[in-house]
């Protein structure tokens, strides 16, 4: 599992890179040869959505998401690990719902055979797939989590 979070997190500084590169390619593209690919503000738009939902569960497996750090540290560990527990569960919850949501996005969108509208015609499907991946890999991620906390609390039940 921890793999597969950092498998994700690669590709979502892959995507990162590309978004740059592409946009360098543009710029190069437009102010000296006078001709622009117009592919680079659909592409990037893209890479910048895969970046997040692909970085999800790498950032929850090294801790990088936003904590209240100046509340929680008032607390005795017991109740830090209490709390940290309640809101693993409400978030995994949050992003189940919103991991169903995007799917159901998915499957409308590739029944409807929806395309960008620039000359690409990118299938919107194709793009939006990575919406549920990176939120199934988060939930994952989450998982983990939630087993380590209550371990955690197991541990500190048993002082």
């Amino acid at each position: 599992m921890k793999r597969l979070a950092d498998w994700f997190g690669w590709l979502a500084g892959l995507s990162v890179f590309l978004m740059a590169l592409l946009v360098f390619c543009e710029v190069i593209s437009r102010y000296v040869f006078h001709h622009a690919f117009m592919v680079a503000d659909e592409y990037s738009a893209y890479l910048l959505v895969w970046s997040v939902f692909l970085g999800f569960g790498y950032t929850m497996k090294g801790g990088g998401h936003i904590r209240v750090t100046a509340v929680i540290t008032r607390f005795s560990p017991k109740a830090r690990d209490r709390l940290r527990l309640i809101t693993l569960i409400i978030l995994l919850a949050y992003v189940a719902v919103f991991a169903v949501y995007c799917s159901k996005l998915v499957f409308w969108t590739h029944r409807l055979g929806l395309r960008s509208e620039t000359w690409i015609e990118t299938p919107q499907y194709f793009i939006q797939i990575i919406m549920p991946i990176g939120l199934f890999v988060f939930a994952l991620e989450l998982l983990l989590e939630i087993k380590q906390t209550v371990k955690s609390l197991r541990g500190l039940a048993s002082e």
